[in-house]
């Protein structure tokens, strides 16, 4: 039986991950920080050793690679990197003994991005934000209100905490060329990005987690 240890077990991609692999017949260890259940809960999880861990703390403190080798895996899922050290920090720990590490992390690990790179899970192609505005308008059969301002106006509008995290995410190209992964994978997206944004409103409008004043998704 092959020990898979995932890190970020409990996120986006590893709440239907973890239950995959248990139906694979692979014993499942699941890393996160301990702070929430699976987005979706299933039967495979009670086969699942769970295992509370900071890793921003523990990268701090120069011990996260050295406690991943210690559980002796077979496989190393991480999907929960970003940034060069912390995937460094990783690898070197493991380099002893070698497990299969797949990095399934974020872009962010090559930090700031001067021009794009990689690709975004969702999307055959980079869709700007005004034609992202556009398609969600149209679900409501109406145009876009597009109000086009300075750094300074926007970080004012929105405060700094949301500003901050608008500069982190469009700093590292979190939406790019998927050719690569086209051309040598085969990788062809399910979704568009704005079908990925349609399923999620159609979700949170039937789960009352906004209100879409009525509006048939």
């Amino acid at each position: 039986m092959t020990r898979v240890l995932v890190i970020g077990a409990t996120g986006h991609v590893g709440t239907y991950l973890v239950p995959r692999l248990v139906r694979g017949g692979h014993e499942v260890l699941a890393l996160s920080r301990g702070e929430r259940e699976p987005y979706r809960s299933a039967p495979e999880w009670r086969s699942v050793q769970r295992v509370a861990v900071d890793r921003e703390a523990e990268d701090a403190a120069g011990t996260f690679g050295d406690r991943i080798a210690e559980l002796r895996p077979d496989v190393v899922v991480d999907m929960l990197c970003f940034s060069a050290a912390s995937a460094q920090q990783l690898v070197d720990a493991l380099r002893p003994t070698r497990p299969l590490l797949v990095h399934c992390g974020t872009i962010w690990v090559h930090g700031p991005a001067a021009i794009g790179s990689s690709f975004h899970v969702v999307s055959e192609q980079a869709m700007t934000m005004r034609g992202l505005a556009a398609g969600v308008a149209g679900w409501f059969g109406r145009e876009p209100l597009l109000d086009l301002v300075d750094w300074s106006e926007f970080e004012r509008r929105v405060g700094a905490e949301h500003a901050g995290v608008t500069r982190d995410h469009a700093g590292r190209s979190i939406a790019a060329s998927i050719d690569r992964a086209r051309d040598i994978l085969g990788y062809t997206p399910r979704y568009s990005s704005l079908d990925a944004l349609h399923e999620s409103l159609r979700w949170l409008a039937a789960n009352d987690q906004v209100d879409v004043g009525g509006q048939d998704f």
